[in-house]
């Protein structure tokens, strides 16, 4: 009989996830009524599951509606006040999020 068919080549290794600082991130904020603000966080490459935490001059409350991420939480460090969203799906170019409180981010 014939040999066998030799194996298949290994499938190569995913791509590696691009880190944060890759992430081309782009943060603009629209005052809204009252002393509320929309806000929308424009990347360049999306990365599934990737965080992104906007530290803010000011005590803020967010919301969002957008199903592109997930609003985890917002915490005090070091007078700033952090917020955390997690990156959802397997692609998109910006989320949009609304909050109550100044919309400035810090550099």
């Amino acid at each position: 009989p014939p040999p066998p068919p030799p194996p298949p080549p290994p499938r190569p290794p995913p791509p590696p996830r691009p880190r944060p600082c890759d992430l081309g991130l782009a943060y603009r904020a629209r005052e809204g009524a009252g002393a509320g603000f929309a806000a929308r966080v424009a990347l360049e490459h999306w990365s599934e599951g990737a965080m992104i935490n906007l530290h803010f001059e000011a005590p803020v409350a967010l919301s969002s509606s957008d199903p592109r991420a997930t609003f985890l939480g917002a915490a005090e460090s070091s007078g700033e006040f952090l917020a955390t969203f997690t990156l959802l799906g397997t692609s998109g170019d910006a989320f949009e999020f609304v909050g109550d409180g100044p919309g400035t981010r810090t550099p």
